[in-house]
């Protein structure tokens, strides 16, 4: 893990490989740290984290806000799983707990469908807006022949 500075609101420039494109990005430390966490419980690299996230990232949204959605995303997701769960198990009797058991998909990859969910409306609305159009050229060509 990286050495961070004290002030977690302190912005810090750093490069990485996104999908093997050398970029730099500029984040909160305490984004930075957030990454750093996520990439060590998936058991990848940052720039393998913010790769996926490009991947799966719409052309038209910022790759910084999605990386910061995301990693925003992820803890929360993470925090829910924290709650304490009303049908634990005894260990001691060889029972597992519910938050013992790493969740299947991960926070992470749990994170990565709502992108994917907000790409997919973002297309629909885009192929509404088309279709609409292309009406209305037809609609307006039938009137005036």
């Amino acid at each position: 893990m990286t050495r961070y500075s004290a002030n977690p609101i302190e912005r810090k420039k750093r490069n990485l490989y996104i999908n093997g494109k050398r970029t730099s990005l500029s984040l909160e430390t305490y984004l930075w740290q957030a990454l750093d966490h996520i990439a060590l419980q998936e058991g990848m690299t940052i720039d393998d984290i913010c790769s996926k996230i490009n991947e799966h990232t719409d052309s038209g949204i910022n790759l910084t806000t999605a990386i910061r959605f995301m990693a925003h995303k992820t803890i929360s997701l993470r925090e829910q799983l924290l709650v304490p769960h009303h049908h634990q198990t005894d260990p001691d009797k060889g029972q597992i707990l519910a938050e013992d058991i790493m969740p299947f998909p991960s926070p992470f990859f749990t994170a990565l469908e709502s992108i994917q969910m907000i790409r997919k409306i973002k297309d629909q609305r885009r192929h509404r807006q088309n279709f609409d159009t292309a009406q209305d050229q037809k609609d307006g060509h039938n009137r005036l022949a």
